[in-house]
């Protein structure tokens, strides 16, 4: 079984590979596949953020408990904290684009999100997944 890393790695993996579909799609014009591959794109990030609230914070909320390291329980709390305001405008974002498809609208509004999905999977590879790994180790 994969370990909590692993399974985190492997939904960004995927998430990334939803969002390069959507960019084709929306390259080519084609709204049927954007709102096929945005429709992918929300079940996978729940399922991600779920995992998350599930896995990732309580394990790094139980290490800060058991020790006096300041630094790395603020990390995580950030983290968390602006993983909730992400979660709130992605949701409004896929939410606006589940009911009403105006192909311009989506390329105005998709870029933003996209960076914004791009950047956070790079932070958290970045910061968080070593962080939860050096500090908590093997616990899930």
């Amino acid at each position: 079984m994969l370990d909590l890393i692993d399974t985190l790695h492997a939904q960004h993996d995927e998430i990334a590979q939803i969002v390069d579909r959507v960019n084709d799609a929306t390259t080519r014009g084609d709204v049927e596949s954007v709102a096929k591959e945005l429709d992918a794109l929300a079940t996978a990030v729940l399922a991600h953020l779920e995992v998350e609230d599930s896995r990732l914070y309580p394990a790094l909320t139980r290490a800060a408990e058991r020790t006096q390291l300041e630094v790395p329980a603020k990390i995580a709390r950030t983290y968390e904290h602006n993983m909730q305001t992400i979660s709130i405008a992605l949701k409004a974002f896929l939410e606006k684009y589940s009911h009403s498809f105006v192909l311009d609208d989506f390329k105005r509004d998709w870029p933003l999100v996209c960076q914004l999905l791009t950047d956070r999977i790079a932070s958290e590879e970045q910061t968080l997944y070593p962080l939860y790994t050096s500090w908590v180790g093997g616990e899930t």
